[in-house]
């Protein structure tokens, strides 16, 4: 495990890592890849083990990144022009679809 995080994560080497740390995620990936008895976190688009939360966790406390969800929400996000073509947003649409929009107004369909 800890030749793993180092090589892929630079943990120990670049990240610091304290012994406090070291020993959760030893416990976490003794009980979560090892024994396969650790609890998953469920998101809309992926399961999560606890050993992998908690990597991220150490990663995002040396980086001092914050995260308000681990997954994508799935939240309808609003985008709103001005201008020709702009009808073509007035409703909700799937994210794939909006450069199809753009050159559809573009293009002048």
């Amino acid at each position: 495990m800890e030749e793993f995080l180092k090589d892929k994560l630079g943990f120990w080497s670049h990240v610091p890592v304290t012994p406090e740390q070291t020993a959760m995620l030893k416990e976490d990936f003794e009980r979560c890849i090892l024994n396969q008895s650790g609890s998953d976190q469920k998101t809309l688009y992926k399961n999560f083990d606890e050993f992998t939360v908690k990597v991220f966790r150490v990663l995002d406390s040396f980086t001092g990144l914050g995260w308000t969800t681990n997954g994508h929400s799935g939240g309808l996000v609003p985008v709103y022009a001005v201008g020709v073509g702009a009808e073509k947003f007035a409703s909700f649409n799937d994210n794939t679809d909006l450069p199809k929009i753009i050159m559809e107004i573009v293009n002048g369909k």
